[in-house]
């Protein structure tokens, strides 16, 4: 199994609000993402490969290098206006195409309605259209909902950024690491010891069902904690630490190490 290598940031607010995927590796299936500002929503198609992908409110940007090529398709036929890549227009849905000769940064920003039948090029990209589209038999892995406003924007993008990275770690192959829990960690925590945290819960399927090793402290693991603080009589809602690793919490956590 290919190895690879990632990376997350997530950061929200009232304005900014972004979302950053980073690994060099081909998308093995389709992905839906929706863009926050307006909930429009694109396919990642299979077979796409970058460096980086991040996603602002109202932008796509990606980073890649040479032989890399990446689609990314709307139905809603979005123009997307792009510093790098080749926009097709179709009857029934649009697509950009970016296949770069040299390492390049590309950010495109969807808004309006394309013409039909119609292929835009930008300076820069020395690509064309390829095959594919949105429609056919697949099924597309949606992973965020159309947002309401700024705080369910970064939900979200949470909610994305945790369900890509699973992916990520699927393609890894299975993530292990030892030692014991030595730090408070709390949600958008990240690394070893979110990896160890995770393990210890994914060990009872009725406190961490998932059981999602991606060492990203998101809203899964957050549920799965605070069944395990209660389970074990560490806190309850509304009590202090209730959520978060704290020493009681850790302490019991680092008991059921093997």
């Amino acid at each position: 199994m290919k190895k690879i290598k990632f990376g997350l940031i997530a950061a929200g607010a009232l304005f900014g609000l972004s979302a950053s995927i980073a690994w060099a590796h081909t998308v093995d299936q389709d992905i839906t993402v929706v863009l926050p500002s307006d909930g429009s929503s694109y396919i990642l198609q299979a077979g796409s490969s970058y460096d980086t992908f991040d996603m602002s409110l109202g932008t796509f940007t990606f980073t890649m290098s040479s032989g890399e090529t990446m689609t990314l398709s709307s139905s809603d036929r979005k123009n997307f206006n792009n510093s790098g890549g080749v926009t097709s227009c179709y009857a029934g849905y649009s697509k950009l195409v970016i296949s770069p000769s040299s390492s390049v940064t590309v950010t495109a920003s969807p808004s309006g309605t394309c013409s039909s039948n119609s292929s835009t090029s930008s300076s820069g990209s020395g690509n064309g259209p390829i095959g594919g589209g949105v429609g056919g038999s697949y099924q597309p892995m949606t992973v965020s909902t159309s947002p309401a406003s700024a705080s369910s924007n970064l939900s979200s993008l949470q909610s994305q950024l945790a369900t890509l990275l699973a992916q990520a770690t699927k393609l890894k192959g299975s993530t292990s690491v030892s030692g014991s829990i030595s730090s408070p960690l709390r949600f958008s925590s990240q690394g070893k010891q979110v990896t160890l945290l995770q393990q210890i819960l994914a060990k009872d399927a009725s406190i961490y069902p998932e059981g999602t090793i991606s060492g990203y402290f998101g809203v899964k693991t957050l549920a799965a904690l605070k069944r395990f603080q209660v389970k074990y009589g560490i806190a309850n809602p509304g009590d202090p630490g209730y959520g978060s690793v704290g020493p009681k919490t850790r302490a019991k956590l680092n008991s059921m190490m093997p």
